[in-house]
């Protein structure tokens, strides 16, 4: 499988995953979780992250992995306002679980998934400004996150 059919394959499964989850998440979550104001929230964080996250992958295309020889530094689409849109709005999937399964404790999952992330983010961030340089530092002055 070349690069580039693998890119596609990869694409086209996170749209189709999340194409998958949110239906199910809709149609599930109200049958097994209390219909409070609290599951709605988390509801409300959920289904965008997961558009949005889903939208994230799509846009960064072949330089999904930071171990790629050939990606580009991606600047356009949301990748123009936020520099990890997929880690930010995984964010907000894992906050609306917490809040849809009304489970305190799983604030500290949240909070793993947070320093795993961040430790990720800084790692990433050494690999973009040695191989775009200029370019990169650039790109994250006029950026957030």
């Amino acid at each position: 499988m070349t690069a580039r059919m693998k890119n596609k394959f990869t694409n086209y499964a996170t749209l189709g995953l999340a194409g998958v989850l949110l239906p199910c998440l809709l149609y599930f979550l109200p049958r097994y979780f209390p219909r409070d104001a609290w599951t709605y929230a988390g509801i409300a964080l959920m289904v965008p992250g997961f558009l949005l996250l889903a939208a994230a992958r799509v846009q960064l295309g072949a330089s999904f992995t930071v171990a790629a020889r050939t990606h580009k530094l991606v600047t356009t689409g949301l990748y123009s306002r936020l520099r990890h849109p997929i880690y930010f709005f995984g964010q907000f999937i894992v906050i609306g679980l917490v809040l849809c399964l009304h489970t305190p404790w799983l604030l500290a999952v949240w909070a793993l998934t947070v320093i795993v992330q961040l430790l990720r983010i800084r790692k990433e961030e050494r690999v973009l400004q040695e191989k775009f340089g200029e370019e990169y530092r650039a790109y994250r002055a006029r950026t957030w996150f």
